[in-house]
């Protein structure tokens, strides 16, 4: 077994366990934020 076929593993392994994609309500909720001007100012 070589180096890309472990790396090929691990990423399939902890692709499935790790959420890459927004649901409604995260994208509401962010939408939500921006809109209010919450969000903390740079100095």
């Amino acid at each position: 077994m070589n180096v890309d076929q472990k790396l090929r593993d691990l990423k399939d392994e902890y692709q499935s366990d790790i959420p890459t994609s927004f649901t409604e309500k995260d994208k509401q909720n962010i939408f939500k934020t921006i809109s209010q001007d919450t969000y903390p100012k740079r100095p």
